[in-house]
Order: C-alpha cells, then sequence, then structure tokens
C-alpha cells in the first residue's frame, strides 16, 4: 500500500538547524513519474526532488562537469555547465510558481497555515513608552534630558533588552549613563558595564560626570591594562560597587567570556595544529595557554546585570552556520571578536531572567539585510526561537529572497553574475518584530536648510586620458584575479579607491601606477607564461 510504499521517505525539517532534507531524492527517476520529475520540473543532470531540497536550504543551482584537459590522476577540476545550469534554474522557477499556485487551492489548508500565521507573526503590536514620569535623582541640575531620552531610558528600564539605533548626535551617551543610574537606583541592576571604543573611553567618562558629577566611576584604558596588573583590575570590577565601569574595545576583548568557552577554543586550535603538521613550538604554547587558564578571572565570574555596548556596529559580524554561499555584502565566517561578544551577551541574559544587554549605533544596518539578523541574534533570540526563525536558513526563508543577476565588475570592462538579497517579504512582521527592541531616533537635519528646487543631469564625456586609465584598471584587476600581484602591490580595494578618484578627477591619479606595477611584475618573475599571454592579448607593448 501506499504508507509502505513511502516509509521513511517522509520530507524532514529540523527547526534548530533550519535544514530541510528530502530521502531518496532518486525514487521516481525510472517510474512512471520519471517525465515529471527530469523534464517537467528537473532536468536529466538535476532531478526536481533535488532541485527542491537546494531550494528550502537557499543552495544555489550549478551543475559542474569534471575538466577532463585540467583534471590529473590526483586532482579533479570541475567547471560550471552554463547550459545545464541555467536550464536548472528555469525549471527552479517554474516549481517555486507551481508551488504558489498550488498551496492556497486547499480552504482547510489555506485556513490552517493563516492561523499559524497570524499566531506567530501576526500578533505583534509596536509599544510606545513615555519617560516624563522619571525624575533622575543625583543629575546635574544643569542638564535637562530632552524627550525622546526620557522616552529611551523609560522603554530601556521596562524591556529585556534594547536597540538604541538613534543618529549621531542625538545623546545617546546620555540616555545610557541615565539608564544605568536609575537602574541601580530602582535595584534592578546592580553592577553596569560600558563598553565603548579605545578613542573616545576618556571621553565618555567626562560626559558620565558631567551628566551625575557624584557618580563613582571605574574607567579601564589600555594605559591602565597591561598584562602585568590585568588581573588586579579585573578584580575590582568583580569586587567592586561603581555605578559604572567603562571600558574601552581593546581591555574588554582580553576578558574572556568563560573557563569552558577558553578550553573549548584551545583545544579545536591544538587539535587543527596537530592535523596540519604545524611546528611542534606552536603546539607547545598553545598547550600552555590551555595549562594556564586558571590564572584568569573571566566576564562569567564578573556579575554584570547591565551591558551597554557603544558603537555597536563594530560587533555585527556574527559566524553564521548556514548553507547560504557566496552572497554579496554576508560572509558566515564571521569573527572571533563577535563571537566572543554573543557569549558575554547570551551569559548576561541567562543570569538576568533574559534581559540586561543595550546596544547603541547610529548605523544599525550597513551592508544587507543580514546586519539585522544579527542585532537580533544579540537582542532577541528568544523570540526568534518562539517563531522557529532563530536559524538564518528560516530566518532568510521568511523574510527575504536571494535573486542572481548581472553586475558590471569593478573594473567596468565585462559583466559577472552576483548573488544578494534582492526582494523582501511579509516585511510588516519583521518591522514589528524590530521594534520590540528598537528605539529609533532621527535628527531633524532640514530644520533651517532651504527646500531642494531639483537638479539637472549633465552627461559630460569621457577624456582620452580617463579611456586609456580605465583600461589600466582593467589589467589591474586582471592581475589581481589571476594572483600575479601580491595584496599589498595591487588589490580590488584599491583600484575600486583609484577608479572613484579617475571618474572625479583624473589629476587625482598618478598616471603610471599600474604600468610600475606590471614592471615589477615581470621583473619579478612572478608572471606566469599564461599571464604574459593574457597581457601580450592586449597590446601591452603599446601602454608600456
Amino acid at each position: 500500500d501506499y504508507n509502505s510504499l513511502f516509509f521513511g521517505m517522509e520530507t524532514k525539517h529540523d527547526i534548530s538547524k533550519g535544514k530541510w532534507e528530502i530521502p531518496y531524492k532518486n525514487r521516481f527517476n525510472n517510474t512512471a513519474r520519471s517525465t515529471i520529475v527530469t523534464s517537467t520540473y528537473g532536468t536529466s543532470r538535476l532531478n526536481a526532488l533535488h532541485i527542491l531540497e537546494k531550494t528550502l536550504n537557499h543552495q544555489p543551482i550549478i551543475i559542474k562537469d569534471k575538466d577532463e584537459r585540467s583534471s590529473s590522476e590526483s586532482r579533479s577540476k570541475w567547471v560550471v555547465n552554463a547550459a545545464e545550469t541555467e536550464l536548472a534554474k528555469e525549471k527552479q522557477k517554474k516549481l517555486i510558481n507551481e508551488f504558489q499556485s498550488w498551496v492556497w487551492k486547499d480552504k482547510k489548508r489555506k485556513e490552517r497555515l493563516e492561523k499559524i500565521y497570524e499566531t506567530k507573526f501576526g500578533c505583534i503590536r509596536k509599544r510606545m513608552f513615555d519617560g516624563s514620569f522619571l525624575s533622575f535623582p543625583g543629575m546635574s541640575d544643569e542638564i535637562t534630558l530632552y524627550p525622546h531620552q526620557k522616552n529611551a531610558v523609560a522603554r530601556i528600564i521596562l524591556t529585556p533588552n534594547t536597540l538604541l539605533a538613534h543618529d549621531v548626535g542625538t545623546g545617546k551617551t546620555y540616555i545610557m549613563a541615565a539608564t544605568g543610574m536609575e537602574m541601580r537606583r530602582m535595584g534592578i541592576s546592580k553592577k553596569n558595564l560600558y563598553v565603548v571604543p579605545n578613542n573616545v573611553a576618556g571621553q565618555w567618562e567626562k560626559e558620565f560626570r558631567t551628566l551625575y558629577p557624584k557618580a563613582d566611576i571605574l574607567l579601564i584604558e589600555p594605559r591602565n591594562f597591561s598584562p602585568r596588573i590585568r588581573n588586579s583590575v579585573i578584580s575590582r570590577i568583580r569586587d567592586g560597587d561603581y555605578d559604572a565601569v567603562i571600558i574601552a574595545y581593546s581591555c574588554f576583548k582580553e576578558i574572556k567570556p568563560s573557563k569552558q568557552y577558553c578550553v573549548k577554543k584551545l583545544e579545536k586550535k591544538i587539535s587543527d595544529a596537530k592535523r596540519n603538521c604545524k611546528a611542534p613550538e606552536e603546539i607547545k604554547k598553545l598547550e600552555d595557554e590551555l595549562m594556564n587558564l586558571e590564572n584568569r578571572i573571566y566576564f562569567d565570574e564578573l556579575g554584570i546585570n547591565t551591558l551597554f555596548v557603544d558603537e555597536a556596529h563594530n560587533f555585527k559580524n556574527l559566524p553564521t552556520e548556514t548553507g547560504i554561499a557566496n552572497i554579496v555584502g554576508f560572509s558566515a565566517n564571521g569573527s572571533e571578536k563577535c563571537e566572543a561578544m554573543l557569549e558575554k551577551v547570551r551569559h548576561t541574559q541567562k543570569t538576568n531572567s533574559g534581559r540586561g544587554v543595550v546596544f547603541a549605533t547610529g548605523t544599525p544596518i550597513t551592508n544587507s539585510i543580514a546586519d539585522m539578523f544579527a542585532v537580533q541574534q544579540y537582542l532577541q533570540y528568544n523570540e526568534l526561537s518562539f517563531m522557529e526563525l532563530q536559524h538564518f536558513n528560516s530566518w532568510i526563508g521568511m523574510f527575504a529572497e536571494i535573486d542572481e543577476a548581472f553586475e558590471i565588475e569593478v573594473d567596468t570592462s565585462k559583466c559577472k553574475i552576483s548573488t544578494r538579497f534582492s526582494k523582501f517579504n511579509n516585511l510588516a512582521e519583521l518591522n514589528n518584530l524590530f521594534t520590540l527592541i528598537a528605539d529609533l531616533n532621527y535628527s531633524d537635519s532640514k530644520r533651517d536648510v532651504p527646500d531642494f528646487d531639483g537638479y539637472t543631469n549633465v552627461t559630460v564625456p569621457a577624456t582620452d586620458g580617463l579611456k586609456n586609465y580605465l583600461e589600466d584598471i582593467s589589467y589591474r584587476a586582471d592581475a589581481v584575479k589571476l594572483h600575479l600581484v601580491s595584496k599589498a602591490e595591487d588589490n580590488m580595494l584599491k583600484i575600486t579607491t583609484d577608479g572613484r578618484k579617475a571618474a572625479l578627477d583624473i589629476r587625482l591619479i598618478s598616471g603610471l601606477k599600474s604600468v610600475v606595477l606590471i614592471l615589477v611584475v615581470i621583473c619579478n618573475k612572478r608572471i606566469s607564461n599564461t599571464g604574459l599571454a593574457l597581457f601580450a592579448s592586449k597590446d601591452i607593448n603599446d601602454h608600456l
């Protein structure tokens, strides 16, 4: 019967990892349904179930062939089959369109899905905060907070975690200082830690004392946090009863999240070093570091109740577990600095009933929509877990779509296919979810500024010098892609910067720059026969 025939073939979804799995994806290849899976909604190289699984997991549709000319007995080289790949992508679009049409046809299914959606995502209402009731005992009589600052203080006190997404110059420092003092006074928080950029640590202390002249503040900067006295300074945080502890980024980085975290990291490094046959001295150094972990004081021992992070966009590069790759503006690798910050944030929340973290930044989203997910991982993880969106794949599946399009390369000479987050879905629900943590405030930049009366586009023909320089940029980009120059000599960032300068005014550019780089490459014999042929084919001799 049907149940016994397809037992164990049900589609599986791992909520914790956001991963979909379709078992036995070739089950219909040699059956009466083979035409449907290998022709109607799939291809002979990639059938419909393979395409469906990749689509659910946001994985790219790519079909490759073995390059017999470049492969050897020890190593195989694969190249993209453009025709087969494009055909499979067309089948993917057809499959998606058919699913979107099918899913709403059955009335019971439609009602069930609508109920799930409304229960999880459609029941959030934006909350407004009024901080006019706050009196701020101990604050300087010479300073009066603006209404938006008082409202923000009320939000932080009354909600678990907050993102102060206020424009530069609108008073985020005073908001965080006032909040910390009020939470201390109310008994909500006993120990407040302010993590600030190195260059403004002293300024932070000055502004804090201006707002609260009698506040007991401990300032920790690199100059008073040397390795010799580090443990004694950290012990002052642990044992002291300060109104505020202000610590610079670099000092905060030296306070590790926990002993367990360090053991796990070091054991992995040692394992990797042994597997990669690193030098015995390097392995011994890591083993000694592992043995000396007992002599440290860790973040989880400090008793921090509220963690304030200024310029929090510096910690958005979180490692993200996902199968999505090669997305412009998004990196899944992340940084160790941000991973450690997440550990400290989670510990603070875990020991304070899920609350206790305030991020402040004027630029909460800079590169892509993925920046919002990073902020929510820090401040809204419990809410995402309730909605089963704690994994990046699930979050993207709910709020965004990935698209491929042709874009002009940095040297402007050719086009390439780029993958980006291009379309957003359910933005009203995402906005409502985000406003649970985000306190938004924009400065009135239009005040006393005359109305704009329009503009006229003027097209200016490129000069011969600019045209020649753009050809030079093309050669430089090819050299970088073929690894014919070191990153110190030339790289894509330099090329992009030079291109922008040239577009503004060719006089900003040194005309011999690319020629000198090419000469350096040739003289150092770093150029291969293939590279020489490439440059020769572009009449490089004429340019030299």
